[in-house]
């Protein structure tokens, strides 16, 4: 049986809560990245196309998703703009091509073939994955690219390219916020198992179940945990690029260990926001590992804008709305 809600979520809500809040995490990955490769701020263009470029990128994955589930969301997201009708399907595949579009613009302008070839693979990523939903328990591992490629890409708008010398750290980099994204798609597929299932979307959890996909997210976790001390150990970035990871990869890893010993069904959509939020955090490490301290203050924006989007991460599990 569908289920739907007494009262759809209004359609700017839905804006703000789910296409803004978690494409955020796109357009601070990639700024961060270029941070990271100028060893400061940036040229203003490179910056701005660093984190925009990203952010459009992850607003296109959301749309698409959107317009690729709509037969899957009746069952368990009934409150999303198509089953709800506050848009149809052809208006958000017509508004996700307009914003890839523009992605791609802001890219051209950087005259920057690596980019290029980063935004064609981060694309090519997100349709394999949403247009393959019987095949989403492998395909998890495919659109995790977009998440990962984003630092490598402000990484690369800002150092030119990928040269051989800037191309360790920049694996480092992607390998780590890859691991961290599979983590984060995988506690993400818990809680939908069974309307997944009833939609013919065969995600991980439905393949393998919650509790065996949750261990596998842990492990992850650990390991990208270990992961994440080689840039602090092989002298790429500071302690406070350290002593930030290390807080937000604690916090995940712990929530996540607490459910994995005590699974309940009231616990993975608040594994899933923890991780999400705590991603913010370690977006926020890899600036704080290049910058001298007297230049902390560029890093204020950032920061007043994770502040400003954390209530918001979480308002949505207080009120019982999902997205």
């Amino acid at each position: 049986m569908v289920r739907t809600l007494q009262k759809p979520v209004d359609l700017k809500t839905y804006f703000l809560m789910r296409y803004a809040n978690y494409s955020i995490l796109y357009g601070m990955s990639g700024f961060s990245g270029a941070v990271v490769a100028a060893k400061g701020m940036p040229d203003p263009w490179i910056a701005l196309v660093s984190f925009v470029a990203p952010w459009l990128g992850g607003l296109a994955t959301l749309l698409l998703n959107d317009y690729f589930d709509r037969k899957v969301d009746p069952y368990i997201r009934p409150w999303r703009p198509i089953p709800a009708g506050k848009m149809s399907a052809n208006q958000v595949l017509a508004f996700a091509f307009m914003v890839i579009a523009s992605g791609f613009l802001f890219t051209i302008s950087l005259y920057n073939v690596a980019c290029l070839l980063i935004a064609l693979v981060t694309a090519l990523s997100v349709f394999a994955y949403n247009m393959s939903k019987r095949k989403r328990y492998i395909t998890h591992i495919v659109l995790t690219l977009s998440t990962a490629l984003a630092p490598v890409y402000g990484y690369a708008a800002a150092a030119g390219g990928l040269s051989l010398e800037l191309i360790p750290l920049a694996s480092i980099i992607g390998l780590m916020i890859y691991m961290d994204g599979l983590s984060l798609a995988l506690a993400a597929s818990i809680p939908d198992a069974v309307g997944d299932k009833a939609g013919g979307a065969v995600t991980a959890s439905v393949k393998l179940g919650g509790m065996k996909v949750a261990k596998i997210g842990l492990a992850l976790l650990v390991g990208n945990t270990i992961l994440g001390l080689l840039p602090f150990i092989l002298g790429y970035l500071n302690i406070g690029y350290l002593l930030c990871f290390l807080a937000t990869r604690i916090t995940s890893a712990g929530v996540y260990a607490y459910f994995v010993k005590n699974p309940s069904q009231n616990l993975p959509h608040f594994v899933h926001n923890t991780q999400a939020f705590a991603r913010k955090g370690v977006f926020l490490a890899f600036p704080l590992g290049v910058l001298p301290p007297n230049l902390g203050i560029v890093l204020a924006p950032i920061l007043c804008l994770w502040i400003i989007m954390t209530p918001i991460g979480y308002y949505h599990s207080a009120i019982g709305l999902k997205y």
